[in-house]
């Protein structure tokens, strides 16, 4: 019977805080009634989406720089001659890295997106 009549106490408790507003929707629907609110309102909605805008712009105009990345490559070989087992020619490198930048290009099939990103081999400095 205690359990009942907590079971009861229980719902009663969830559907009357369950059924409650939020303090905010209420707040809002009555500043909605007053029309300098509304448009105050809409002039912030205004500028929010005019620096949307020019942050859209700015990327655009940004998107056609390429990020280049060098990148140096250690070959771990077994001491044989130069494109032999796992002593791998610079040709085979250098292949590698095309394909890389193929597919960070969106150039294959399993990437359709360009990145806007190429990786070549670091030069060293003189």
């Amino acid at each position: 019977m205690k359990r009942t009549y907590l079971l009861l106490l229980a719902l009663c408790c969830f559907s009357f805080s369950y059924s409650q507003q939020c303090g905010f929707d209420i707040n809002r629907l009555e500043l909605s009634k007053n029309p300098n609110y509304v448009a105050l309102e809409k002039a912030a909605e205004q500028k929010i989406q005019q620096v949307i805008q020019k942050k859209k712009l700015s990327a655009k105009k940004n998107s056609s720089t390429i990020l280049n990345i060098p990148v140096v490559v250690h070959v771990l070989h077994l001491g044989e001659t130069l494109g032999t087992g796992s002593n791998i020619a610079d040709a085979q490198i250098q292949s590698s890295i095309n394909n890389l930048n193929d597919f960070y290009r969106g150039q294959t099939a399993n990437s359709p997106t360009d990145f806007q990103i190429e990786f070549s081999l670091a030069k060293r400095d003189p």
